[in-house]
């Protein structure tokens, strides 16, 4: 207040009183009490190592070595080691980790006999990169003209991956692939096996209606060069309905009598797919071309058949092992040539989330000749419903499809029962 030692102060609007009149000390000063701490957090102020021995002179030198380059070949760690009465492997590895020796090996006394392969790892010099050399150890299975088929490609590989991310989504990665094969084929195709030995009974030429018998025991020398683009994040339900997420993917294979083998081919593929978001429900959209030019194996046919294609979700592209068959769901038939498209178009909509998934289909493709001057036939366009259920990397699915002329006449739709896909890689 003017010319007097007190304080006019007003309280809150939420006090009682609208104004009140209170006395201040303007000299007044707070009464406080000396920091007191426990030593358990103050000690570390005057704490330190011993030191003692650093102001002791030394009666002898030590003894310091010249610095060498690193080489794997002098710290081999071993990796792991399991033996039984018919298979064995073991791998070994390097101090820091990146120098992989794997062998592995088994006894079979039925045909194609016993097998082993080994390989080596390389992760320290740029990409990842490795060569291996085997024999009935790598192939590829599939479903052939409704027989049962293996390829097994006994040979030299020598492959390099090299993955990148731009730093902006942990979920968006590119990978570049490479890799050259110098194989022999060996294929198998069976509808029937021995009873007694359990042998697969080779499948006789004659029985061949739809598609040409495969080369039995081609060679072949391959350089392929691929690359793929994926954004989609990890989720539990990837496996049956994941919600975002799209790839790319482009791969150009490339074989030459003068390089190895028998065969002169050129062939390329792309394969991309998209997932939209709609909520509790999603759009799932796919697309895939093959061309090819040149004579390759038999078993590389391209075409639209009746067999049924292999799938395996959420463990990228295997297609190396496991080619596709390229099947519309609702259509049955055989239609090849050198050229390709095929794709499918899904509405999704889960049921139990992880688990089932009621689902609205339309499969889309066609195949034909670049040589021949006649029109090409129509593009075969299927729809139809199914319902899936997931078992981690396996889909269970069966519906009921047809062509959408067959709809129109009220046809009744084919009904099915095959492993389904969620993503191509």
């Amino acid at each position: 207040m003017p010319n007097k030692p007190q304080l006019l102060a007003r309280t809150l609007p939420a006090d009682v009183d609208t104004v009140r009149l209170v006395k201040v000390d303007p000299f007044r000063k707070p009464k406080t009490k000396p920091l007191s701490l426990s030593t358990n957090y103050t000690s570390w102020l005057t704490a330190g190592p011993n030191v003692d021995y650093v102001y002791k002179e030394s009666k002898t030198k030590p003894m310091i070595s010249k610095p060498k380059k690193y080489r794997f070949t002098k710290h081999p760690k071993h990796f792991t080691t399991l033996l039984t009465p018919a298979f064995g492997t073991t791998a070994w590895t390097d101090a820091l980790g990146r120098h992989l020796f794997q062998a592995t090996a088994f006894y079979n006394d039925i045909y194609p006999g016993s097998g082993y392969g080994i390989s080596y790892v390389n992760a320290q010099h740029g990409p990842l990169w490795g060569v291996s050399i085997s024999k009935n150890f790598d192939g590829m299975l599939r479903e052939y003209d409704g027989a049962k088929m293996v390829d097994i490609k006994n040979g030299l590989k020598l492959y390099a991956t090299h993955p990148m991310n731009w730093g902006e989504s942990f979920s968006s990665n590119h990978q570049i692939d490479f890799s050259l094969e110098i194989i022999n084929h060996d294929v198998i195709v069976w509808e029937e096996a021995n009873n007694e030995t359990g042998e697969a009974i080779q499948r006789d030429p004659s029985e061949y209606v739809n598609l040409k018998q495969p080369d039995i025991n081609g060679k072949e020398g391959l350089v392929s060069l691929g690359y793929t683009w994926t954004n989609m994040r990890p989720h539990a339900w990837n496996f049956l309905h994941p919600k975002k997420g799209f790839g790319i993917n482009a791969k150009i294979d490339w074989a030459d009598r003068e390089l190895y083998g028998d065969y002169n081919y050129t062939r390329l593929k792309t394969d991309v797919y998209a997932n939209v978001n709609l909520g509790g429900s999603l759009i799932y959209f796919r697309l895939k071309t093959l061309a090819y030019e040149g004579s390759a194996p038999a078993q590389k046919y391209v075409g639209l058949t009746d067999d049924q294609p292999i799938y395996f979700n959420g463990m990228g592209d295997v297609s190396s092992f496991f080619p596709e068959n390229h099947n519309p769901r609702g259509w049955s038939g055989y239609r090849l040539g050198d050229r390709l498209i095929y794709g499918s178009l899904e509405y999704r909509m889960p049921i139990v989330p992880k688990s089932i998934s009621l689902n609205l289909v339309s499969d889309f493709g066609n195949a034909w000749w670049s040589s021949e001057k006649t029109e090409k036939k129509d593009m075969i366009v299927t729809a139809g419903y199914e319902l899936r259920f997931s078992l981690g990397p396996v889909v269970l699915s069966g519906g009921d499809a047809q062509q959408l002329d067959e709809w129109k006449d009220n046809k009744k739709p084919l009904r099915y029962y095959r492993l389904a896909l969620t993503a191509p890689f």
